[in-house]
């Protein structure tokens, strides 16, 4: 499902597809992190960056920093404060065995400063995902996405 996006929005397909699928969090967690232990041996980054809080970015941080590769994260310090949500657990875990923190908004210095975080660890980025939307707006207005459902234009929400 994901090829669709690479082809519309221009992007390289990536190297790798770790396919991983569905399962319970530990199995989804420990497939990641078998998977992914050959990418960083043979691929020997100098560093693994990050975006996004899921199953996979606790298993791929912690498989680089046990592997003495270089880990950033960009979205951290994000908190709902429901230690019941396991992307809850996720964010806390990795965010503190990270070497780069990068913040996208001020709540995140914040709860990072809380947490006894190293502050030269941590860096505000501003909100890359409005980056990213600005980025692509050509392309979605140049889509004919409207008219393949008959819809007609208009200012739409």
């Amino acid at each position: 499902m994901s090829e669709i996006f690479f082809k519309q929005l221009g992007l390289p397909t990536p190297n790798y597809f770790i396919g991983i699928g569905s399962g319970s969090h530990t199995i989804q967690t420990g497939n990641i992190m078998i998977t992914f232990k050959e990418v960083l041996l043979k691929e020997n980054p100098e560093m693994i960056i990050f975006v996004g809080d899921v199953n996979w970015m606790i298993a791929c941080s912690l498989d680089a920093k046990k592997l003495h590769f270089k880990v950033a994260h960009v979205q951290v310090g994000l908190r709902s404060f429901d230690r019941y949500m396991p992307a809850e657990i996720n964010r806390i875990l990795t965010d503190s065995i990270l070497d780069y923190l990068f913040v996208i908004e001020k709540s995140g210095m914040i709860n990072l400063k809380k947490e006894g975080v190293f502050e030269k660890k941590i860096f505000f980025v501003g909100n890359c995902m409005v980056d990213n939307l600005i980025s692509i707006l050509t392309i979605a207005y140049s889509s004919n996405i409207l008219e393949n459902f008959l819809l007609r234009k208009r200012n739409l929400l």
